[in-house]
């Protein structure tokens, strides 16, 4: 049996060269959007925020390949098709509006998981769009049709 090579040094310089830059585009793309959720996280799990700055936005969302427009979208339709990730799916709501996306946009990136991921996640899903949209002032109190038009008579 042969013995594999050692892995590369641990470098925490370009752990913390992650970590920066993810938080960078985290707070990019959240723009205004409450932090409410990752606050309360923190207080009990403070290295959360290291592993989502590092893993996630550092590496996974830097990634060359896809806007991130499309990577929210992706994102997105991950969300709804899990399913109980209504906060989750409030943020890449807020950061889809902050990356250019119309809501008509989002909401039909919703829809699109109706065939694979049923009606409650999807119904769940627009109600936590629905949530951002009231909040941001894009519908009123009643809401709207935000579908485009061609949609469902």
């Amino acid at each position: 049996m042969e013995i594999p090579e050692p892995v590369a040094a641990f470098d925490p310089d370009s752990v913390e060269a992650r970590r920066r830059a993810g938080r960078e585009l985290l707070e990019s793309l959240r723009g205004e959007a409450p932090a409410s959720a990752l606050n309360e996280i923190l207080e009990v799990a403070p290295a959360f925020a290291d592993y989502l700055h590092e893993f996630v936005y550092g590496e996974v969302f830097s990634r060359p390949g896809l806007t991130p427009r499309d990577r929210i979208i992706s994102t997105l339709s991950c969300l709804v098709t899990l399913g109980g990730m209504e906060r989750p799916i409030e943020l890449y709501v807020d950061m889809g509006l902050n990356s250019g996306m119309a809501p008509a946009e989002i909401v039909e990136v919703l829809l699109q998981c109706l065939s694979l991921a049923g009606f409650p996640r999807v119904q769940s899903g627009l109600l936590a769009a629905r949530r951002v949209f009231l909040r941001r002032g894009l519908i009123g109190s009643a809401g709207a049709d935000l579908a485009p038009e061609g949609g469902a008579d």
